[in-house]
């Protein structure tokens, strides 16, 4: 996980006196435009308080320390601090402490470094920063506690289809879910009253054993990589995560005549589904 804020981290350090709204008049007689600084530190103006935040209780354990909290220092906003869709820093700085006045892009980062820290597949990842990027652009740049139940609706009308509908409604309900268990920013899931459309399993298309036997050797005479792989999906039901986790010391052919292929995870969540297959002789050779 990121580290936090450098001023939530050590809120005695010294920093930059922030600048002042007086407008500096121009030569031409206009009032000039704002420093960038002050622009900078306008688009988020909760900086550092004499009060601990109301929003999350001080001294509570996160990412900032409890003296921190306790002294109520809340970050202030970068100067160059941008996020793009994928949940991702543009560029090279540090990302404000999560409260509930936060913006959705904030958010998100965060959010997107959870799921990393949790060893979540990348495509999961991605798929959540892609729907949750298109919920902050339809539903503008809100603060985290200002989303409403409302905006949860015009973002799932937005799509005609079902499946789309009941994506976008697991990425947000586990962003909430994030915010309010995790972050414990929030008290209320604006995703509670919503339910995923009912999507019937398509039947599956099974292969017989002639069809089978054409495919596997197909595989074969265009090289053994490409056969394995077919054997594995079509003979010994590997899903494509496990296919592309295999490895050669998950093979046992000391016995040519019963060979032995083990599915193993490092992830403690799936070590469940770990188990021990017996393959047919013509699996050695290969």
């Amino acid at each position: 996980m990121p580290r936090p804020p450098a001023s939530v981290r050590n809120p005695n350090s010294s920093s930059r006196p922030a600048p002042t709204s007086t407008p500096t008049p121009a030569s031409n007689g206009k009032t000039a435009a704002p420093p960038q600084e002050v622009l900078a530190a306008s688009l988020f103006p909760e900086v550092a308080e004499t009060e601990a935040a109301p929003d999350r209780p001080a001294g509570r354990p996160g990412r900032s320390s409890g003296s921190a909290r306790q002294g109520g220092v809340r970050a202030v906003q970068p100067q160059l601090f941008s996020i793009n869709s994928k949940g991702e820093l543009v560029e090279p700085v540090e990302i404000p402490a999560l409260t509930s006045h936060s913006p959705l892009d904030v958010a998100r980062w965060w959010f997107r470094s959870h799921l990393e820290g949790l060893n979540r597949p990348k495509n999961t990842v991605a798929s959540y920063m892609y729907d949750l990027a298109g919920f902050e652009e339809y539903s503008g740049p809100k603060a985290l506690n200002a989303v409403n139940a409302g905006d949860v609706a015009a973002y799932l009308a937005q799509s005609l289809k079902k499946s789309t509908r009941k994506r976008r409604l697991t990425s947000l309900g586990a962003f909430f879910k994030y915010l309010i268990q995790t972050e414990k920013v929030l008290d209320k899931d604006p995703t509670d009253n919503f339910f995923a459309d009912f999507i019937p399993l398509k039947t599956p298309v099974v292969l017989d054993e002639a069809e089978q036997n054409a495919l596997l050797e197909a595989a074969g005479r265009e090289n053994t990589r490409t056969y394995m792989m077919i054997y594995f999906i079509l003979k010994l039901g590997f899903t494509r995560t496990e296919l592309l986790a295999i490895q050669p010391e998950h093979v046992d052919v000391t016995d040519p005549a019963y060979p032995q292929v083990y599915v193993s995870y490092d992830d403690k969540r799936w070590q469940k589904k770990e188990r021990k297959l017996a393959a047919a002789p013509e699996f050695s050779p290969a």
